[in-house]
């Protein structure tokens, strides 16, 4: 059941990313130069964000 909730977990996470990107392709008017890497560090943030509130929801009380 981990695996399903992490290929979730990146699913939704490359979708969030991707369409961040397209976002601010269009306020900008034109496609990034490089656009792989900027989605890579995208993920990676979100991934980290992710994680971060993934271990403060499931912290038990001392």
């Amino acid at each position: 059941m981990d695996t399903f909730y992490l290929v979730l977990i990146s699913v939704v996470l490359y979708g969030i990313a991707n369409a961040l990107l397209n976002y601010v392709e269009r306020i900008r008017g034109a496609r990034l130069a490089h656009r792989r890497p900027m989605l890579f560090l995208l993920i990676m943030v979100l991934a980290v964000i992710t994680v971060k509130t993934m271990s403060l929801l499931m912290r038990t009380p001392a």
